[in-house]
């Protein structure tokens, strides 16, 4: 009998969402309102379950019970809920990871969407740091702070974020989280596996982002 793939995650339950995506590190916030979606916070809080919040595919074949989403994926873990009393909820997930869908499974069992997925990383183990880490960490904080010029709320979380002893993945995570807006970019970034890819990434795109608004400034 074949050894079972501790990376592989059998039955996970999915969440999708259009134009959202859940990064390591980050917290998101959701009202959940459709009697499937209940169903699963119900079952994620009894026995504490991680689910998958894939995104949508734009443009894709449109269906209102199952379209498709991008196979790449982030994990969440329910920190906060808020019952309300007609059934519905607020809650506030935990980005733990990432996964991507191997199949998608028909399970009559639930009514919510699930799959076959395989863990891509564990954020708890991260790589250790090389000597790039700290001119990675101080490039993008320069640039992360002219992104976020004139947003003072932002402003202030990316000075106290980069001031304080967190991993370097974790920094690098949230700086994307605070700094990439549009849903391709911030799905462009999940796909990538390491620490090194993110942090290279993130700074070409926050240097893409400076160099446009520049042009429109002098143009």
């Amino acid at each position: 009998m074949p050894e079972h793939d501790a990376a592989l995650l059998d039955d996970l339950p999915l969440f999708p969402l259009p134009r959202v995506v859940l990064l390591p590190h980050t917290l998101l916030p959701l009202h959940i309102f459709e009697p499937r979606y209940r169903a699963l916070v119900r079952r994620a809080i009894d026995e504490g379950l991680t689910f998958g919040i894939p995104t949508i595919q734009e443009g894709g074949p449109r269906t209102d019970d199952c379209p498709p989403f991008h196979p790449v994926m982030g994990l969440a873990r329910i920190v906060r809920h808020q019952a309300l009393p007609d059934g519905r909820s607020n809650i506030v997930v935990l980005g733990v990871g990432r996964a991507e869908l191997v199949e998608e499974l028909d399970n009559q069992d639930v009514p919510y969407r699930s799959g076959r997925c395989r863990r891509l990383d564990d954020i708890r183990n991260p790589a250790p740091a090389d000597c790039k880490t700290g001119p990675r960490l101080a490039q993008l904080h320069l640039a992360a702070r002219q992104v976020v010029h004139g947003r003072e709320d932002v402003t202030e979380e990316v000075e106290r974020l980069l001031t304080t002893d967190r991993d370097p993945a974790e920094v690098v995570d949230i700086l994307a989280h605070m700094c990439l807006r549009c849903a391709d970019d911030r799905m462009a970034y999940l796909r990538l596996s390491t620490f090194a890819e993110r942090a290279d990434h993130l700074l070409a795109t926050l240097t893409g982002i400076l160099f446009a608004k520049r042009s429109v400034a002098e143009g």
